[in-house]
């Protein structure tokens, strides 16, 4: 997460409307040393870890989650099937290919 939010996101566009601009800090003292400029970044832990948890989990390479979800049941689907012993078939692509 190195990169800032985008002009066009709603809260860049309500903070700035009320007259903040990139660069300073949020509330009344702006001279407070304990000021954050940057933002938080967030961590995501290990899935179902629960409440205290301290081992933080990879956080997921891909913004779409519907092709996270498709990548996942597909990883489980080879692992079943390496237990049997077989392979399964490549994933249908979403597009249809034509050969000349």
């Amino acid at each position: 997460m190195e990169e800032s939010i985008p002009n066009e996101n709603k809260g860049f566009r309500m903070l700035s409307k009320m007259g903040w601009k990139a660069g300073q800090t949020l509330g009344k003292d702006e001279a407070n040393s304990a000021a954050l400029i940057e933002p938080i970044i967030p961590q995501q832990y290990a899935k179902n870890a629960g409440l205290g948890s301290s081992m933080p989990g990879p956080v997921p390479t891909s913004s779409n989650p519907k092709e996270e979800r498709k990548k996942s049941v597909w990883e489980k689907t080879r692992a079943r099937y390496k237990v049997l012993g077989d392979e399964p078939p490549p994933p249908a692509s979403s597009s249809p290919e034509f050969e000349d």
